[in-house]
């Protein structure tokens, strides 16, 4: 029995030396003899408890031999690339090696506790990482001390009592309308600019819009098949052949059908138009990967469109737009509007928002965005006042469950889209003036009912401004 210095029993093979620090010694069943320290009696009688029983199931050996950088491999051989999408391997391969490797990635498994954790990930949310991407770090972390605790690498999953702070939810970016008009009338050279206006006037993600072929486009029927989604892979990921692959859409309610418009269509046509100019002209260097074939939205050899260089594109024009806009605010004598920052995702929201905006039934805008609720929808892409969400719900010919009854979603879609005329050149519109009882001109505003009709809307059941 060992004695702390003043003479007290602490109990077999405790002891406490001169500076202190209480010492446990025992001896594994391998036959090793192992030695913890700790200022603390209990902290020392826990760590003692917990080796003891290790070594007892045969973990020790196991959790001291292995790091977190090797069991990330086998977690991601043996648990991952079997049962989830290539491109969720892809980003946590992408957390793992720009955050985890070079930290807490070469500590053993055995030797990382609970505080290990916390402060590494308090050290991204202060170094300015988005609270989303440190969740979802937190999430793989946690999956894979789980396997190893079922593996019995380690007795304990150190990720249990980490706490992660409450996020600060952000406005999210949305184009108005005069920014969205500004932009386009820039950006109209742009060599992706069909790819802009494809994803505004649709809603589609980026993967799904530079993913689409020319068989998902039914112009007999205006119909688009959104079903797949195309991503990039970085030459350091597991991913194995192309930078590019395909996987199918990220829910099933993703897979829809949308509505061809005459926006859309039009677009699709200026292409079409444009893609077979390109194979003219650079007949010698265009090629298109058998898997790659047909796409709508290609570069100028055929090559399939890194989202990236998109979103790139889109800061260079933002950063000229507001380049021009400090001149003129100069020459003018007034603070200048400064033009901020957006990213393609940006226009999926400024899409549903215009929806919104315009009075388009909830439902209807969900099974346009792909959502698999209708409060995704409803949280996520609705940033307008809750005073016009109110009165833009008010002012839908149809309205709740009645939306979809007797149609198909295209259908129904088709009958209640509303597109800007910002993005746009054609309206095809009627509307109405309630006092006078007569159409006014086509893609004008009726100034007294505040409302703005479209070509549809004598199909949904607007005639002359009221209801039938």
């Amino acid at each position: 029995m060992g004695k702390d210095l003043k003479g007290k029993e602490l109990g077999k093979g405790i002891s406490q030396r001169a500076d202190g620090r209480y010492i446990a010694r025992f001896t594994s069943k391998t036959g090793k003899r192992k030695t913890l320290y700790d200022f603390k009696l209990n902290e020392l009688k826990r760590k003692l408890r917990e080796a003891v029983y290790e070594d007892e199931h045969g973990l020790n050996g196991n959790g001291e031999s292995i790091t977190l950088n090797a069991w990330y491999v086998t977690w991601t051989e043996l648990y991952k690339k079997k049962t989830v999408k290539m491109t969720t391997i892809y980003k946590n391969h992408s957390y793992y090696n720009s955050r985890v490797k070079n930290s807490i990635g070469k500590m053993y498994l055995q030797d990382i506790k609970t505080y290990h954790v916390q402060k590494f990930l308090n050290d991204l949310l202060d170094n300015g990482l988005a609270h989303g991407t440190v969740s979802n770090i937190r999430f793989m972390l946690n999956d894979m001390f789980d396997k190893a605790v079922l593996s019995e690498y380690i007795r304990k999953n150190p990720c249990i009592g980490v706490e992660m702070p409450k996020e600060v939810k952000k406005e999210r970016r949305v184009l108005t309308r005069e920014e969205q008009e500004k932009f386009f009338t820039f950006a109209s050279s742009y060599i992706h600019i069909n790819v802009l206006k494809f994803a505004v006037t649709t809603g589609c993600r980026i993967g799904e819009v530079l993913g689409l072929k020319w068989e998902d486009c039914d112009f007999e029927r205006r119909k688009i098949t959104i079903n797949k989604t195309i991503h990039y892979s970085k030459a350091s990921s597991p991913v194995e052949g192309s930078k590019f692959f395909y996987t199918t859409a990220k829910t099933m309610s993703s897979n829809r059908a949308i509505p061809m418009t005459d926006e859309v269509y039009e677009i699709l046509q200026n292409q079409k138009i444009k893609q077979i100019e390109q194979k003219m002209w650079k007949r010698s260097i265009w090629k298109q990967h058998k898997e790659f074939q047909n796409l709508v939205f290609t570069c100028s050899d055929g090559s399939p469109v890194y989202y990236y260089n998109v979103n790139s594109a889109i800061k260079d024009y933002v950063a000229k737009i507001n380049v021009i806009e400090i001149e003129l605010a100069k020459e003018e004598k007034r603070e200048p509007k400064i033009f901020e920052v957006f990213t393609c995702h940006t226009l999926r929201h400024t899409y549903a928002t215009r929806c919104y905006e315009n009075g388009v039934d909830q439902q209807v805008v969900q099974k346009l965005l792909g959502h698999s609720t209708l409060a995704m929808t409803t949280d996520l892409y609705t940033h307008v006042s809750e005073e016009k969400k109110y009165f833009s719900w008010r002012r839908s010919p149809v309205r709740g469950k009645r939306a979809l009854q007797g149609q198909t979603d295209c259908q129904s879609a088709a009958g209640q889209l509303i597109v800007l005329r910002s993005v746009t050149a054609h309206r095809s519109a009627c509307c109405a003036d309630r006092t006078k009882r007569r159409p006014c001109k086509s893609g004008t505003e009726n100034r007294r009912s505040g409302r703005i009709c479209f070509g549809s809307c004598l199909r949904i059941g607007f005639r002359h401004g009221k209801r039938n």
